[in-house]
C-alpha cells in the first residue's frame, strides 16, 4: 500500500503516463479499496477520492475506458472491467459518484456480448477469450438491471463448464472468476474451481530474497507489462 501511495500523482493518477495507465490505475485502485475496507484510514480515504475521480474522468463517451486514460479514446473489454471493479468497490464503501457511472460502464460491456455468449475484445488473441467472459460476467453482474445480471450469470456458467484442467491458471482470470462468483451468490462448483486456482497460484510466492512475499510476473500471460507489482496486487 505504502508503494502505491507513493506512486500516485497529484491528479489521483497510479503510477506513470503510459500504454496502460488505466489498466494499472484500475488494479491499483480497487487494491487499495478492498485495503479501505479493512483498515479505514483518513490518508487512505483522501487518496482513493483522488483516485476515483481519476476513473470518473477517463470515461468515454461510449461508457467504457480505453488503456490511456483519454475520454475520446476508443474503449475496450479489458480496462472498463478495472474500472467498473474499482467503482464497484468504491460504491460499496460510500462513494455516490461511483453509482452514477456502474451503469452505463456495464452497459458498455454488455454492448460486447457476442451471439454465442462470449464477450468479444475486437483484436484480442484466441487465447484471451476465457480470460475476457470471466471479467465480463462480473462487469454484467455488477450492473442494477435484472436482466442484465441474468446475462453475466450465463456467461459465467459458460465460463465454469468444460474442463477446468486444460485452462490457464492465472491471477487475472482467477480474480475475475472469484469476483463474478461473489457477485452470482456462488456454488459449491465454482468455490472449488476457485479454490484450487488459489491454491496453484499460493505456490508461486517468493520465499525468500529481495523479492520476498512478491508472485513472479511469469505466472501470467500479461506480467511482462505489469511486473510482479501486478501480479502481486492481484
Amino acid at each position: 500500500a505504502a508503494y502505491l501511495l507513493s506512486v500516485q500523482d497529484p491528479n489521483g493518477r497510479f503510477g506513470p503516463s503510459c500504454s496502460a495507465t488505466m489498466y494499472n490505475h484500475g488494479i491499483a485502485t480497487t487494491a487499495l479499496l478492498k485495503l479501505y475496507e479493512r483498515t479505514p484510514q483518513s490518508e487512505l480515504r483522501e487518496s482513493l477520492g483522488r483516485a476515483v475521480a481519476q476513473v470518473l474522468r477517463a470515461q468515454t463517451k461510449k461508457g467504457g475506458w480505453g488503456y490511456l486514460g483519454l475520454p475520446e479514446e476508443t474503449p475496450n473489454t479489458s480496462a472498463p472491467a478495472w474500472q467498473l471493479q474499482a467503482l464497484h468497490e468504491a460504491a460499496r464503501l460510500g462513494w455516490q459518484d461511483a453509482r452514477r457511472f456502474l451503469a452505463s460502464g456495464a452497459g458498455f460491456v454488455e454492448g460486447l456480448v457476442r451471439p454465442d455468449g462470449g464477450v468479444g475484445y475486437g483484436a484480442s488473441p484466441a487465447d484471451e477469450g476465457f480470460v475476457l467472459n470471466a471479467a465480463g460476467a462480473f462487469c454484467l453482474l455488477a450492473h442494477p438491471d435484472a436482466a442484465v445480471r441474468v446475462r453475466g450469470s450465463r456467461i459465467l456458467e459458460a465460463a465454469f463448464s468444460g474442463n477446468e484442467q486444460t485452462r490457464p491458471i492465472d491471477p487475472y482470470s482467477t480474480f475475475f472468476l472469484s469476483e463474478a462468483s461473489r457477485a452470482a451468490g456462488g456454488n459449491d462448483k465454482s468455490a472449488l474451481a476457485i479454490e484450487s486456482r488459489r491454491q496453484a497460484i499460493a505456490q508461486t510466492q517468493v520465499r525468500s530474497g529481495p523479492n520476498l512475499g512478491s508472485f513472479p510476473a511469469s505466472i501470467d500471460p500479461r506480467g511482462a507489462a505489469g511486473g510482479s507489482v501486478y501480479t502481486t496486487a492481484l
